[in-house]
């Protein structure tokens, strides 16, 4: 069995995957009993922003459910520069 050797993209996402976890690090959750109403959608939109691209062309990778969930993040994107900014 062979394995392919890693792409620049994967690289970069192993790279940017610190730097996306310290983004949300401390932020709240419903999971920590924060109504939905404390988190400011923006906020996250705004600290996600950076990344999106990225995500989107590793989500298109997956196989079957890449391109749904690539087309779902990059609604997100569009949704986001419309209403955040």
């Amino acid at each position: 069995m062979s394995s392919k050797p890693a792409s620049s993209d994967d690289d970069e996402l192993l790279k940017a995957l610190p730097k996306i976890d310290g983004a949300f690090r401390g932020a709240p959750t419903a999971a920590a009993g924060v109504a939905a109403a404390a988190i400011d959608p923006c906020e996250v939109y705004e600290k996600l922003a950076p990344f999106l691209p990225m995500l989107i062309k590793t989500a298109k990778k997956i196989p079957i459910i890449g391109s749904r969930l690539a087309q779902a993040l990059t609604l997100l994107q569009q949704i986001g520069e419309k209403c955040c900014k």
